[in-house]
């Protein structure tokens, strides 16, 4: 079961930090954001993996079938690695923010075991 914790922050670029955390095989999306925003940075955490995960996100406040539904946004994480995506400019997402973490591109399959991922937003 995926789950989600929000911290509001003071940063110079974004306001709040996401936390995404999937502890199951069978990965349910999560609704992080409700509004429009702009994403600066996702830092993925998959050291307990011998495998990749992949943060799958969608510009969709509802209706997220992991596994169906095409992902807007795919950050891929090595196995047993922690990886950083920056984006310097930001990138503007227009409706909501969802997301999910999955072991293979597109897939329906969660991480054998727990993945944590971390996204900052300016909401």
């Amino acid at each position: 079961m995926a789950t989600s914790t929000t911290a509001s922050i003071a940063d110079p670029l974004a306001n709040t930090l996401y936390t995404v955390t999937e502890t199951s095989t069978k990965p349910s999306a999560v609704y992080l954001d409700a509004t429009n925003g702009t994403l600066y940075a996702v830092e993925i955490d998959n050291t307990a993996n011998s495998s990749p995960a992949y943060l799958h996100m969608w510009n969709l406040g509802s209706g997220v079938a992991i596994g169906t539904t095409d992902e807007h946004y795919t950050f891929m994480c090595p196995a047993s690695s922690r990886v950083t995506y920056a984006c310097p400019g930001g990138h503007e997402y227009l409706t909501a923010l969802a997301a999910g973490i999955v072991s293979s591109p597109g897939g329906s399959v969660g991480p054998s075991a727990t993945v944590t991922a971390y996204v900052l937003v300016n909401t």
